[in-house]
């Protein structure tokens, strides 16, 4: 039961999701929110992951602090989480709050007080304190010199008011004198910190639209503010500093003069509005995004080079002045949501909230350096390629996304698909072919190796809404179910034609499964039946090829149909709830399980009395040992069967997130208005939306019956499981879900053991030991650490000659430890030889007690390790077959060169 110690690795499917998108510090990884996650890419080593955090609700705002070893991530509510970069995890919860707004229709009973959202956030330049704003003000909190959690950690230090609306933006000076931040009211507001006696907090203005960015320069005299209208004003802020402008504790005497030095029109023809903007503290380079999709990059403003310029430009009449264009880049068919440059000025990190992508684009070398886009709608199916390395995935979107287990990143999308994708599989023990169903009455393989469609199947000249797929074990057979015709197709991969049209069922075919060991098919309906099917060779009875074994009854409609890897047993769910077991040889019902309950879904944002209590299995997926069955429903839990005795061992939760419908089990009063309507479905006077006036001018002025559809409808997203599979090591599962691809995967799991930690279990000591030649000892240090790093180090600093001896005095009760860690670095493909004989030596070694100890995780680690050997030896085998004539031609060669150079010596 202990393999089941599956923990969260990955989020796929959705890069991006909206809110801000940041580089980190050294300006080698970005980070972005996915929904109540963050996500950080790592652009050097090309590897995506997702922190194992969530918060309540979706996050929309990230700082990290100028030491970059703390991540500020804050929900949309509030939340705030302060992470630990280097481990991942959470140090501390707390909330944000203040600055609530009055929403809902005016002077009706369905009006209340929203909660504002946090609109912007930004650490100090000493990283002692970070301002957020919040509705109509802005709140500076203090951060603690140690980060620990403790009772009340953070503090608020000051609440700068005064704005007429929400606040959208906001900056710190360098030299920390100075917030400034920007309003919808089209006004920027400056304040000192901390605060100076006698001073008046100064408003700039000039602006026709909402202010989207105000940043400070390097030397914090000016202060560049971006209008939505794409208007850039430039200040000038007149002020003395008291002290040395290099140390750390600047005064002034408390008067500050803003001048206005020049403008400067950043709008272009057809590119809309400007809706992001950052610039580069030390190059002063500008980057603008518009609503078009479009980013522009500027080369800055020019810097007045003394105070009597300053004088004279504000005698005169400031006029618009144009700026140098370095660049522009058409990035995205909708709206960019946030921009960033990294601390050298190379790349500048893009996010398109609409269409989930996040790009890093090199300006100098016009390159893309990451190029990610999710599925625009949600997912409705997987598939793990035969090797693991891979899960095919199908959207409703009509696209085909092929994901790497390991970075996280998309290799391919096809978008050949013109409806939405129904079912997706690997042919058989082929990793480089992909076949999917889809609504547009098409059956489409796709080769992974050419990255094309090499094969479209159809119902001939009739057109079929295919509702699943399957292909045999052989990779040879394809077969499809219809849900407007309700009848099965069979094709042959190889040739394209229709072999067999299998007709029986009397409602659409919701599932098909081929035996992995037999010719047999088993079908399932909304008849409430299940048919087998003889798919090879003619029955026993004389039936012939594609004729119906068996036609089984159910209890109810039939959802999803799975058999065990032995072939010997299937499962079935039903829509009550029920989840059958048949004996295939003798067609007998050998066990069910009641998961009603088990799958029963929390409440709706429409429900009004309670959640819902019962709900079904939509899919169902046997474990490569066929001992566990996991199933997955419409409701935030997986749930993880044992066959052998039909009982529930564990229920995975998958979402926490409230910003997505259905994840709260118990209804809550709060979240209702006065007049008992949802708050979720109340209009909300006060939206952030920018052309909310203009359609609500729309709505009333136009006269009635005329179909302007002005109104922006809420999305409201509801949490549920399309689809659920087990890789083919069993050492991890994949989940679809409104969120996008789970991945929870057990390989690199740790059981912290008390017992086995000891004073001297140091990473010090462990480098000690490791210098010192005691290279045993260093390793078990660090596996009990279990410190990646650090077994890194030692196991790349170990001689091949040596790794017997060191080997043989490692305890076997860390086999799988080191094995797990072994099977990691097969993953990133570096030191090959190395790995080969760490793990030769470990199995000659400790395999046989191990098996004693712990059977079924040894097992597991033991595919993995084939898997990718396997893998390895196919890549080996093509290069030298490609190149066979090749190595004999250069071998040819250098006998030839060699008979020449005896030939002139004679």
């Amino acid at each position: 039961m202990s393999r089941f110690n599956f923990q969260f690795r990955n989020l796929c499917g959705g890069p991006y999701q909206g809110g801000d998108v940041i580089f980190s510090r050294d300006g080698n990884s970005v980070f972005s929110p996915v929904g109540n996650r963050v996500n950080e890419v790592d652009l050097v080593n090309g590897r995506c992951k997702t922190f194992d955090l969530q918060a309540r609700v979706n996050i929309s705002r990230l700082a990290i602090n100028p030491k970059g070893d703390l991540l500020l991530a804050i929900g949309e509510t509030g939340q705030v989480l302060l992470v630990n970069l280097s481990r991942g995890v959470v140090i501390h919860r707390f909330n944000i709050t203040g600055g609530a707004l009055k929403a809902g229709t005016k002077g009706s009973k369905n009006s209340f007080v929203r909660k504002p959202t946090i609109s912007c956030a930004k650490f100090s330049p000493d990283g002692g304190y970070f301002v957020v704003g919040v509705g109509k003000e802005l709140q500076v909190w203090q951060v603690p010199d140690k980060p620990y959690p403790e009772y009340s950690a953070f503090m608020l230090i000051r609440t700068y008011t005064g704005f007429r609306e929400e606040v959208t933006c906001v900056d710190w000076s360098p030299n920390q004198l100075f917030i400034a931040a920007g309003s919808k009211d089209l006004s920027v507001r400056v304040f000192s910190f901390p605060q100076v006696e006698g001073f008046v907090p100064i408003s700039l203005t000039g602006s026709k639209e909402k202010i989207v960015s105000v940043r400070f320069s390097k030397d914090s005299r000016q202060l560049l503010i971006f209008g939505r209208d794409g208007l850039l004003l430039n200040w000038n802020l007149q002020y003395n500093v008291e002290g040395d402008s290099s140390s750390d504790n600047l005064g002034w005497n408390g008067t500050l003069h803003p001048k206005l030095i020049s403008k400067h029109s950043l709008k272009q023809a057809n590119l809309r509005k400007i809706v992001c903007a950052t610039t580069h503290l030390d190059t002063g380079m500008i980057a603008v995004g518009y609503s078009s999709g479009v980013f522009a990059l500027y080369s800055g403003v020019p810097e007045p080079h003394s105070m009597q310029q300053v004088q004279d430009e504000n005698d005169q009449k400031v006029e618009y002045s144009p700026l140098e264009q370095l660049q522009s880049l058409s990035c995205s068919s909708s709206s960019l949501s946030s921009i960033s440059i990294n601390s050298s000025g190379e790349w500048i990190a893009l996010g398109s909230s609409e269409t989930g992508s996040l790009i890093v684009w090199e300006w100098q070398s016009e390159t893309h350096v990451l190029k990610q886009q999710g599925h625009s709608l949600d997912l409705s199916c997987l598939a793990f390629s035969p090797d693991g390395r891979l899960v095919a995935t199908g959207g409703d979107d009509g696209k085909v996304k092929v994901w790497h287990t390991y970075s996280g990143f998309c290799n391919v999308t096809f978008n050949d698909h013109e409806a939405a994708i129904t079912g997706i599989t690997f042919a058989g023990n082929k990793s480089d072919v992909v076949v999917s169903s889809s609504l547009d009455g098409t059956v489409r393989a796709f080769d992974l190796k050419h990255y094309r469609c090499f094969r479209v199947l159809t119902a001939g000249s009739d057109r079929r809404q295919f509702s699943c797929v399957s292909v045999d074990a052989w990779g040879d057979l394809v077969a499809a179910g219809a849900q407007d015709e309700f009848e099965v197709y069979i094709w042959s991969l190889r040739t394209g034609q229709v072999l067999e049209i299998l007709a029986g069922h009397e409602g659409p075919v919701s599932s098909l499964a081929f035996s992995p060991t037999k010719g047999i098919l088993a079908s399932v309906s909304w008849d409430a039946t299940m048919h087998l099917w003889d798919i090879y060779s003619r029955g026993g009875s004389g039936k012939r090829s594609g004729d119906s074994l068996e036609t089984l009854k159910l209890s109810k409609d039939a959802v999803a149909v799975a058999f065990r890897p032995d072939g010997k047993e299937l499962a079935v769910s039903c829509i009550d709830g029920q989840i059958w077991f048949w004996d295939v040889n003798s067609a007998q019902v050998i066990g069910t399980i009641e998961g009603r309950r088990d799958a029963s879904y929390g409440r709706s944002i429409t429900s009004l009395t309670s959640a819902g209590t019962t709900d079904f299995f939509t899919s169902i997926c046997f474990s490569p040992d066929g001992k566990f069955l996991l199933a997955g429903s419409n409701s935030k839990y997986c749930c993880v069967y044992y066959t052998p005795s039909l009982g529930l061992l564990k229920r995975f939760s998958i979402c926490e997130n409230r910003s997505i419908d259905g994840t709260l089990d118990k209804l809550n009063s709060k979240y209702l208005s006065k007049g008992g309507d949802p708050l979720g479905l109340v209009e909300d006077w006060d939206s952030q939306d920018d052309d909310f006036a203009e359609r609500r001018f729309m709505d009333e002025n136009y006269l009635p019956g005329q179909a302007l559809m002005t109104s922006k409808r809420r999305k409201v997203f509801r949490i549920r499981t399309r689809d659920v599979q087990f890789s083919p090591s069993g050492s991890m599962f994949a989940v679809v879900t409104t969120e996008g691809l789970l991945l929870f995967t057990s390989d690199d799991y740790f059981v912290f053991d008390p017992v086995d930690l000891e004073v001297d279990a140091t990473p010090e000591n462990a480098l000690s030991l490791y210098k010192n030649k005691a290279y045993s000892s260093a390793i078990i240090i660090g596996l009990r650490l279990d410190d990646q790093s650090l077994l890194e180090t030692f196991l790349s600093g170990i001689g091949t000659l040596d790794i017997p001896d060191v080997i043989t005095q490692i305890p076997t009760k860390y086999f799988c430890r080191l094995l797990s860690f072994l099977i990691g670095r097969l993953d990133s493909d570096v030191h090959l030889v190395d790995n080969l004989f760490w793990i030769r030596s470990l199995l000659h070694t400790h395999l046989r007690e191990a098996l004693k100890q712990n059977a079924s995780q040894v097992l597991n680690l033991l595919t993995s390790v084939r898997i990718r050997i396997a893998r390895y030896k196919d890549t080996l085998l093509k290069i030298t077959t490609e190149n066979t004539h090749l190595l004999e031609y250069l071998v040819a060669m250098k006998n030839l060169t060699s008979c020449k150079d005896e030939t002139t010596d004679e």
